[in-house]
């Protein structure tokens, strides 16, 4: 009996099919607006007897069904496949706009009728009609979508196809995505019975409004539909997954709680609906870990696949402009207007999704409860929005269609087959004429979604038979664990999200102006920046190094077609600061990794470098260089001592000298730790070749600009001698002295020179002694960094940008530290980090901070006037007063240099 229903069950599907292709064949034959309606008309009767029949044979339907229903309703879709649309310009519209896109135009920046403007003057050829329906607007759809029609466009150029072929091709297939999709939900992860899934999933393949919305008008709600079905399953996945509660379950879970936020950010980067469902995912998810995965996973995509058009403040503005001045007829509240109420839905639909968040908790996270909430919260999405097209079907339709709740299941099946016909009226008819059908189903919808409270409702959650192969994991899988071990990725994915999303829109004006100008003096006007600092006030003032990296990046940017949207300009003259964050942060944990350093404390030390606030302001938003210095110097401790473990290979020194000197050229003040380096070398033989290394790249670097101009090159360094006391020290002191005593500025800079730099020169010949005399046993690291630290602590100017050269050294020298054993038991286990290094590490990041929010207020690095306004207040601080503070930061910064350093040198000895 079973057989005859599955042979049953194909026949109909079988016989069904036949009569859709006679229907659209014959519409491709007389393809019309009048045409379409009878063709749907018709089509939708042998659809719901179809439906009826399916329900008839009951409980006993084979997988083998859905497998048939493919391949048949795609061959029913061939004719309108190849059709033009006839109801709607909307796919006209996105292969126009997806054109500009292939033409290296912004979309978001043109109106329709600026690209009839480009075709009249023959800057652009369409190779689709022109469509008015948008002559007064851009595109407001985000990122994804555009990508999506501009890759069409693509195709077409590349393999001369139809260009409306293709886009509703690759839409249809998202359609069957789709029905597998549901089927894979219901059978898995529900008590409902796989008949039923295969049964809903045959009913979304063959309904009209997927028939005709998609493959013959090219509606693209099927892609974020698709994609909004797949964070569902494998939030559900997830959290099934984790239930095992063993480590090698729950690292698939984090892989699959990673794919429901990217899926939800990618149904989000093609239509912004399915955001509102994300909510009610994250709360199912329970755990904090996988949240954070899911969220994270969300905000990469949406912000790398944002990156073409995120500088352009179009990108988000045209949707909510154009949303704010639609006058749609086909909105709800025409309808519930011609019974004279007055209702507003934006503010129920709020409520809904507050109260919608409240049941998933009250209710402890069930999975039925889970789907049925997605479900009717984009149910009521839809019904309460500004407009009510017969094309958002395809985004309801498989969401209700999971959506059954016991007594319910088949009406409300049926329910939705009216809704079909409701649709095709609204089409067709004026709004007040179907304000009825459209209370009904939306009265419909309300008694579903209040079935949720019943206790006929209050089902266990379906635990799987079949758990997924832990044992052997995908390709994508493996490739995520590999990364899962240790999270380096997803934190370097955090330093290139935070500092990519500052980059572009901020920069210390100053600073960010003289680095374009010199780019642009070098790649454009072919001229030596040097000379210009004799002529000018703003100049470039640091050896050559840094020039040629903005040179490389102006470049870069120029021959990307940039370098005149001033957005992109300032993220390419800092993506080498960037990446030289995350080069710093690799090199070190790798040479830790050598040293078999705990996985613990190397993610201390990975997440002090690439996640510091200091660094990242300093670098992402300020613009300023210091983190090239500071991995160059690195690189040179890295080979220097590398070249003390493998005294025979000579090309260790010859790398340390050159790194050390690349250091020195960018700026100045890592050379006071090159005499550690050299002293530390175990022979005469390794120093000469770290000295020559060294002396060869200085004079080969800065020979060609002392011969091209000497005077020019030479002026930098008198700029930099002739400065005073200043910056993150106690020398700030001098300010007070001038306004009290009456002191005039040359003398106490005069004071200030002889001071500070007897006191430096004093540290460093002390250190310097204590290397030559073997006191730190062949580890160039430890006296480097109390070098370091002393220059800051005695050195009459230290800005706060120096401060990021301070920080590698010491995250380097904390992750080759031993606390030293104290007398324990011997089962108590040594700390990772102790707490004074803890307290260091802390202090030398946000002393220097909380130094620049107030000398050079952090929200001045914004170029929004509206955010400047708001650091105003500190420029009008009395002078004394601000004086007096900038002189108690550097004295306590001086002093927590004083003491690390005290405590690095009482540490030096291994335990």
């Amino acid at each position: 009996m079973a057989d005859n229903r599955f042979k049953i069950s194909e026949l109909s599907v079988l016989v069904a099919s036949l009569f859709f292709y006679y229907i659209t064949d014959q519409f491709k034959k007389n393809p019309s607006t009048e045409e379409l309606f009878k063709s749907m008309s018709l089509y939708s009767l042998v659809f719901l007897g179809l439906v009826a029949f399916l329900f008839v044979l009951g409980e006993k339907l084979s997988p083998r069904l859905l497998l048939l229903s493919i391949p048949l309703s795609f061959i029913i879709r061939l004719p309108l496949l190849s059709a033009l649309p006839v109801a709607s310009t909307d796919l006209h519209r996105n292969l126009m706009f997806g054109h500009l896109l292939s033409n290296n135009l912004n979309p978001y920046l043109y109106t329709g009728q600026d690209i009839l403007s480009l075709i009249q003057v023959g800057k652009l050829s369409l190779i689709i009609p022109y469509t008015p329906s948008w002559d007064t607007h851009s595109y407001d759809y985000p990122s994804m979508t555009i990508l999506f029609f501009s890759f069409i466009i693509w195709s077409h150029n590349s393999l001369f196809g139809d260009p409306f072929f293709y886009a509703k091709t690759i839409l249809t297939i998202s359609n069957f995505l789709i029905a597998f999709t549901v089927y894979r939900i219901i059978r898995d992860y529900t008590s409902w019975s796989e008949s039923f899934a295969i049964r809903v999933s045959v009913i979304y393949l063959f309904n009209p409004i997927s028939v005709y919305q998609v493959s013959l008008e090219g509606q693209f709600e099927s892609i974020p539909t698709l994609f909004t079905l797949l964070a569902i399953l494998y939030t559900l996945k997830a959290r099934d997954v984790w239930n095992d509660k063993n480590k090698e379950s729950q690292k698939h879970a984090s892989f699959y709680a990673y794919l429901a936020g990217f899926f939800i950010g990618m149904g989000f980067l093609f239509k912004y609906y399915p955001i509102i469902l994300f909510p009610l995912l994250l709360i199912y998810l329970t755990k904090v870990k996988l949240i954070l995965k899911a969220f994270f996973a969300f905000l990469i995509s949406v912000y790398y696949l944002s990156i073409p058009f995120i500088f352009s403040s179009a990108y988000i503005t045209n949707f909510l402009e154009y949303q704010s001045q639609r006058e749609d007829t086909e909105s709800i509240s025409h309808a519930v207007n011609s019974f004279g109420i007055q209702v507003g839905f934006n503010t129920l639909s709020l409520f809904f999704f507050v109260g919608a968040a409240i049941i998933a908790l009250i209710r402890k996270n069930k999975q039925g409860v889970l789907i049925n909430l997605s479900a009717y919260t984009l149910f009521f999405f839809v019904i309460s929005g500004s407009s009510l097209f017969p094309w958002y079907l395809i985004m309801v339709f498989p969401a209700t269609l999971l959506a059954r709740a016991e007594i319910y299941e088949y009406s409300h099946v049926f329910s939705w087959l009216l809704v079909v016909l409701f649709f095709q009226i609204i089409w067709f008819s004026e709004p007040a004429h179907i304000s009825t059908a459209i209370i009904i189903v939306a009265i419909g919808g309300i008694i579903a979604f209040l079935r949720l409270f019943s206790k006929e409702t209050k089902e266990k959650e379906k635990v799987r038979k079949t758990r997924p192969d832990l044992r052997s994991p995908s390709l994508i899988k493996r490739f995520y664990f590999k990364f899962e071990e240790n999270s380096k990725f997803e934190i370097l994915l955090v330093l290139f999200s935070i500092a990519g999303l500052l980059a572009p829109f901020t920069g210390m004006d100053h600073d960010m102006n003289v680095w374009l100008s010199v780019g642009q003096e070098l790649v454009t006007d072919h001229t030596n920046p040097y000379q210009t600092g004799l002529v000018q006030t703003e100049y470039y003032a640091y050896p050559p190094p840094w020039m040629f990296v903005i040179q490389f990046f102006y470049w870069l940017s120029q021959k990307l077609g940039f370098e005149s949207t001033i957005y992109l300009s300032r993220f390419f003259i800092k993506l080498p600061l960037i990446l030289a964050i995350a080069l710093t942060a690799y090199f070190i944990d790798s040479y830790l990794a050598s040293k078999k350093v705990s996985d613990k404390k190397r993610k201390i030390i990975f997440i002090f470098i690439s996640l510091n606030p200091l660094i990242i302001v300093i670098s992402a938003m300020w613009g300023m260089f210091d983190i090239l210095p500071a991995l160059f110097t690195i690189l040179a401790v890295i080979y220097l001592m590398k070249s003390i473990e493998d005294k025979e290979n000579l090309s260790l020194p010859v790398l340390s000298g050159f790194f050390m000197a690349i250091a020195s050229l960018f700026k100045l003040y890592p050379i006071i730790i090159a005499p550690v380096l050299f002293l530390s070398l175990p022979s005469i033989r390794s120093k000469i070749i770290y000295s020559l290394s060294f002396t060869l790249t200085v004079i080969i670097t800065i020979l060609p600009f002392l011969i091209l101009d000497s005077e020019a090159f030479l002026f930098i360094f008198e700029y930099h001698s002739s400065r005073m006391g200043g910056g993150l020290t106690f020398w700030n002191g001098a300010w007070i002295l001038i306004v009290k005593n009456q002191i005039t500025e040359d003398e106490a800079g005069q004071m200030i020179n002889l001071i500070a730099i007897s006191l430096n020169l004093f540290f460093l010949i002390l250190i310097y002694s204590l290397v030559y005399l073997k006191k730190f046993h062949e580890d160039p690291l430890t006296p480097s960094l109390i070098v370091a630290l002393l220059f800051f602590a005695s050195f009459k100017i230290v800005y706060e940008t120096y401060v990021v050269w301070l920080i590698p050294l010491l995250a380097l020298w904390i992750g080759l530290s031993k606390n030293n054993q104290k007398k324990q038991k011997q089962n108590k286990k040594q700390k990772e980090i102790s707490t004074a290094q803890l307290i260091i590490m802390s202090l030398v990041t946000f002393i220097p901070l909380v130094y620049l929010s107030i000398s050079v207020p952090i929200t001045e690095l914004f170029y929004l006037n509206f955010v400047k306004e708001k650091g105003e207040f500190i420029k009008e601080m009395p002078f004394l007063d601000k004086q007096w503070i900038l002189f108690g930061l550097g004295l306590t910064f001086a002093i927590t240099c004083i003491l690390s350093a005290f405590y690095v040198y009482s540490s030096r000895k291994k335990s």
